[in-house]
C-alpha cells in the first residue's frame, strides 16, 4: 500500500510556527506532523503563489495531498481562492488540494481569542476587543489592531506563545474555524 503525505504550503515563518503548535491538536488519528504531514515554508505571499502550479503537479501525485494557506491581505477573498484552486487544478489533482484563506492576516486568529492574548501577554485587565460584535476577519489591518492592544511584538514569538492557548473550538475568527474544520475533513477523506 502506498503511503500518503500531506504538504501544507505557508507564506511566512510565523504561520509555520503557529501550525506546529496547533496541528498536534487538530490532526486526525494516523496523521503526524513531520512524519506524514509536512509544512513547506515560502518566502512571502508572492513566492507561495508563484510556486503553487509547479508544486501541485508533483505533490498531488501518488495520492499525496496539498493544502495552501495564504493571507487574504487586501485581496478579494473569493477571487484569491479561485485563482489558487485554478492553479492546483491546472497541473494537479483538485480533489487532493485544499485552499484556506486567512481573512486578512494571521493576527485575526489571535484577536478571535482575547483570553489567549490576556494569558500570554499577562495582561491584568479583561480585553474588550469586540464591543460591536464585528468579526476580526473583517478588520482591515489586524496587525495594527493587535499592536494597539498589546504594543509591539515579534510575529514569530507571538505565534509560538499563543499556539498552545488558542482553543480550536472557541475561537471567534471564522477563518480560523474554517481552517481547523477544513484540515480535519480534508485529511479524513
Amino acid at each position: 500500500m502506498e503511503y500518503t503525505c500531506t504538504y501544507i504550503l505557508v507564506e511566512e515563518y510565523s504561520m509555520k510556527v503557529l501550525l506546529e503548535g496547533l496541528l498536534p491538536r487538530i490532526l486526525p488519528d494516523g496523521h503526524t506532523l513531520d512524519f506524514n504531514v509536512f509544512i513547506l515554508l515560502h518566502e512571502g505571499k508572492p513566492d507561495l503563489l508563484n510556486s503553487v502550479k509547479s508544486k501541485a503537479a508533483g505533490l498531488t501525485q501518488h495520492g499525496n495531498r496539498m493544502m495552501v494557506l495564504v493571507d487574504q491581505d487586501q485581496d478579494d477573498c473569493q477571487q484569491l481562492k479561485r485563482s489558487v484552486l485554478s492553479d492546483i487544478e491546472e497541473l494537479g489533482d483538485l480533489k487532493n488540494g485544499l485552499v484556506r484563506i486567512v481573512c486578512r492576516t494571521l493576527e485575526a486568529f489571535y484577536l478571535g481569542q482575547p483570553k489567549a492574548i490576556e494569558k500570554v501577554c499577562r495582561m491584568r485587565k479583561r480585553l474588550k476587543l469586540n464591543k460591536n460584535r464585528q468579526s476580526f476577519d473583517e478588520v482591515e489591518y489586524p496587525v495594527e489592531k493587535l499592536r494597539s492592544v498589546i504594543g509591539n511584538f515579534n510575529k514569530v514569538d507571538l505565534a509560538r506563545d499563543l499556539a498552545p492557548h488558542l482553543d480550536i473550538t472557541q475561537n471567534t475568527s471564522p477563518s480560523f474555524r474554517h481552517l481547523v474544520t477544513g484540515i480535519q475533513k480534508f485529511l479524513l477523506q
